[in-house]
Order: structure tokens, then sequence, then C-alpha cells
């Protein structure tokens, strides 16, 4: 028999999960749609990674000031980097002027921010650091005045910084949050770190890194990698 046919509003609904809940004896999986549907997808993105806190990077991946990670979360391009004092910092990947993405690069080295469509400089902390005109700028000299942003009075640098995002680090793990206010990290995580402080996962590193494409929901990964009952068949070692 088909699976019933679920509205994104029953997705917000928690009598829609009231079979995943039960006791695990007579629980069932999560609904079909829950892999499948884009809308589903798009409710996701919005109430569980636009919501609280979010593993994002490793603590190696921004060791030293300007080191520079790009990550997604949620569909939205996060900077992560240390500044000239070492502190962690995340912004959203976007000039304030125009929204061109600033960093292309997965990871890479940077003293500064500069937006490739106007020039825009920003310092790692965030700081507008200067809109054209610049040196090498190439633009005649007999037009440069249209290009001054000095003159314009109501136009204050300390306006249009990059924009922010929670961020913070627990054992090796940088963690985001998109929410404008989101609960101490600490608060977060709760007993999670008494929990696992017998792996020492703070002298941990990163050694080797390895990429894979699945042509599928992430979810399917995720209960695969916790599920054991195919070990005796396809990991028997």
């Amino acid at each position: 028999m088909p699976a019933p046919r679920h509205t994104p509003d029953d997705y917000l609904r928690g009598e829609t999960y009231a079979p995943t809940r039960a006791p695990v004896e007579y629980a069932s999986t999560l609904l079909p749609d829950a892999y499948r549907s884009e809308q589903f997808f798009a409710v996701e993105q919005q109430q569980v990674f636009s919501r609280g806190w979010v593993a994002a990077a490793h603590t190696t991946d921004v060791a030293v000031p300007g080191a520079v990670r790009t990550v997604s979360i949620a569909g939205r391009s996060i900077i992560l980097t240390r500044d000239r004092d070492g502190v962690l910092r995340a912004f959203h990947n976007v000039c304030r002027h125009r929204a061109a993405q600033l960093v292309t690069e997965e990871s890479c080295q940077l003293k500064r921010f500069r937006c490739p469509y106007h020039s825009w400089a920003y310092a790692l902390d965030g700081r507008l650091l200067g809109a054209p005109l610049f040196e090498g700028s190439g633009i005649p000299v007999d037009q440069q005045p249209i290009f001054d942003t000095g003159r314009l009075p109501a136009f204050d640098m300390a306006d249009y910084g990059l924009l922010p995002v929670s961020v913070g680090a627990w054992a090796n793990l940088v963690f985001v949050s998109l929410e404008p206010d989101p609960m101490p990290l600490d608060a977060s995580l709760g007993d999670l770190p008494d929990r696992l402080a017998g792996y020492r996962l703070d002298e941990m590193t990163v050694v080797a890194a390895r990429t894979y494409d699945v042509a599928a929901n992430w979810k399917l990964v995720a209960e695969n990698f916790m599920e054991y009952y195919h070990l005796p068949w396809v990991h028997p070692g």
C-alpha cells in the first residue's frame, strides 16, 4: 500500500512522529518523506540546521590567525577564521555591498577579506577596512572622484562590517549557530562533555580527510553508520 501523503504542516506536528517515538521494540522508522521529499528537506533545514548549534569544522582547520575555512550550514555559506588576536570568528560569506561571495576556497590563509566585485576589504575581525578607491585600481585619475566613497556624509564604515555568526568550540570541534541569540554552547551540550571525557577528544587531530559523494539523503548515511545489523555480513572483521 502506498505511503500516506503529507503536507509541510504535517512535518511540524508531533503526532506525525509518534510511531518513531514509541518504545524501541514497537517503533518504526521515520516517514518516507523524511528521505525523499524536497519540502521535508526545506523544513528540516529551517527547523533543525538553522537552530541550535551545529558542528561545522575541526579546530585544526582554524588553528592560527588568518586561517580560513568555509562551510555550508542550512544552505548558507559561512566563513570560519581566527583574527589577529587568535579569537575564533564566524561570518556570513557575503560582502555588505552587493552580497558577492568573499571567499571561494574551502580552506586558505588570508591577511584580510577582499570582495572580488567592488574590492571592499574587511579585517579578520569583520570590520570594514575600506571601500574604493584603492591603490592599483587602474581607474583613470579624472574618473576617480566618481568611485570615492569618502565624500558620502551618510556612509560610515563602522556600520558595514561583515555579518557575524555565533561561534564556539568544544574539545576539537567548532560549532556555529545561525540563531540571532542562541543558548550558550556549554548549556546546549548538556552532559555530553562528561559522557565523552574518556575519549580525550581535545588531544585528537586530523591526519587525513576523505570526501564521499553519496546519492542518498544524509539521514540514511547516519542511520546506516549507527546500525550494526549488517556488520556480520558486510564487515565480519
